[in-house]
């Protein structure tokens, strides 16, 4: 507990001395919390209201913020493009529709990060309400408004948060697999993907164990995928659930439109592929996508880094032209900062989702990013809305200190391996609002140790300032 204490008294003096204070000038470092290191730690708290510094730490130290990009990919859209803007998908047929027929449904999508299968079914609907009954050659995917080619780290691709890019997308090009105890066969385990559809063929080699531990070996196919599924799960009525990336994103979004199409009793030919749509294809329908304020609350609450991906994307289209790409869309999130005097080499970030190696940015920068979208009352009550709610809701819903302070601090938090970092705002004592930025890279022990310090930090704050 000495540390914690120390770290409260330091803040009380910061305080009382009201003067921008560097923790550089503090002798005992070592004893601000084991779960970071303080050289590779950059800190700035500031009142907004006041516009006044209130405590710092290596403000312009540049480290790697993680998913902290996403705030100023976030401000960055709001700002370009309004909170009410969509990223509409295009519905076109070859011909117009003939005695309930077409021979080929066309789908261009702009980059909707939330065509999820839910409202995939509205579309189903509306095709329905057209007259439609079948679609005879089948389903062609138009993916030319922006490339799918993205800069970020090297990992498990596999993973659901390193799902491909690409403009026309259905559930983040993503899968859910749920194994669950088989009631009927003991020993034995079922499998499903949501959606039920015909794009995996599975082979499913599980069993009950006493723990869950699952390994899935992909292989692709020309249809999409075969899974192997092998390994044990706990023997539990909620059974195991895996969240998956998938190979081959236009087959995937094929097949789900397909699956979801047969339930509005649509027969679709076994026919697909993928290319532009030709100038003389008949128009059926537009299909909004959420307005974008409702799709940075998605991005930002859970960290969805394809959200921020495909937003960027279609912002790179929209402003620079199609097809839009990743470099277009830093552009206009270059140009955003440039407005706002926030001094960020464009070199100084590889992507919009903070999923990199390379991103570089300080607690200052990040500080007066946070200050101007505050200030900017077009964007900052949808800017602040999407953030997470401490001990209520998204990434930070059940951080250390979060249920002492319920509800009081807004944020977005960021972490890869031996990287955390934790910005936003907190009600300041004064009735002013507070702005804080915690970056700390090369972790001296695991995540859960920094997001310890980090919520402690934020704690203090709200007792003593």
């Amino acid at each position: 507990m000495i540390k914690y204490y120390f770290f409260n008294a330091l803040l009380i003096c910061l305080f009382i001395i009201q003067s921008p204070v560097t923790f550089a000038r503090m002798p005992s470092l070592k004893l601000m919390h084991s779960g970071i290191d303080p050289n590779h730690t950059s800190i700035v708290v500031m009142d907004i209201t006041a516009n006044k510094i209130l405590f710092e730490h290596n403000p312009n130290l540049k480290l790697n913020p993680a998913s902290g990009v996403k705030l100023i990919t976030a401000a960055a859209a709001l700002s370009n493009l309004g909170h009410h803007y969509q990223l509409n998908t295009h519905i076109y047929s070859d011909i117009p529709p003939h005695k309930g027929h077409i021979n080929k449904l066309y789908i261009k999508g702009t980059g909707d990060p939330f065509l999820v299968s839910e409202r995939i079914w509205l579309i189903g609907q509306q095709l329905r309400e057209q007259g439609i009954t079948h679609i005879d050659h089948g389903i062609i995917i138009d993916n030319s408004y922006f490339d799918d080619y993205v800069p970020k780290m090297a990992g498990d691709t596999h993973r659901a948060y390193a799902a491909k890019i690409t403009p026309t997308a259905v559930n983040f090009n993503s899968v859910t697999i749920k194994i669950i105890p088989d009631p009927n066969h003991p020993n034995r385990t079922k499998v499903m993907t949501s959606p039920s559809v015909d794009y995996f063929h599975i082979q499913n080699k599980t069993k009950i164990g006493k723990k869950n531990n699952i390994t899935i070996q992909s292989t692709p196919l020309l249809s999409g995928e075969k899974l192997i599924i092998t390994g044990r799960i706990a023997n539990t009525p909620k059974g195991h659930t895996i969240y998956r990336s998938i190979a081959k994103p236009n087959k995937y979004t094929t097949s789900v439109f397909k699956y979801i199409l047969n339930q509005h009793e649509i027969h679709i030919g076994p026919h697909s592929s993928s290319h532009a749509i030709p100038p003389s294809a008949h128009h059926l329908l537009t299909f909004p996508s959420l307005p974008l304020r409702d799709l940075i609350i998605s991005m930002n609450k859970f960290s969805n880094n394809f959200m921020a991906e495909q937003i960027t994307k279609h912002m790179g289209a929209t402003m620079y032209g199609v097809p839009g790409t990743t470099k277009k869309g830093l552009r206009v999130i270059q140009s955003y900062l440039n407005k706002i005097n926030v001094n960020i080499n464009e070199h100084d970030i590889e992507n919009a989702s903070g999923l990199s190696h390379i991103t570089r940015i300080s607690a200052k920068q990040l500080s007066d990013v946070l200050v101007a979208t505050y200030n900017n009352f077009k964007i900052a009550p949808e800017f602040m809305s999407a953030l997470s709610v401490m001990g209520i809701d998204g990434t930070t819903k059940k951080w250390p200190y979060a249920k002492q302070m319920p509800g009081n601090a807004r944020s977005k938090s960021g972490s890869l391996t031996g990287i955390s970092s934790l910005s936003g705002y907190i009600p300041l004592r004064n009735n002013h609002i507070g702005a804080f930025v915690f970056i700390s890279n090369k972790l001296p022990k695991n995540l859960y140790s920094a997001r310890d310090a980090h919520g402690h930090w934020v704690y203090t704050l709200l007792e003593r300032f």
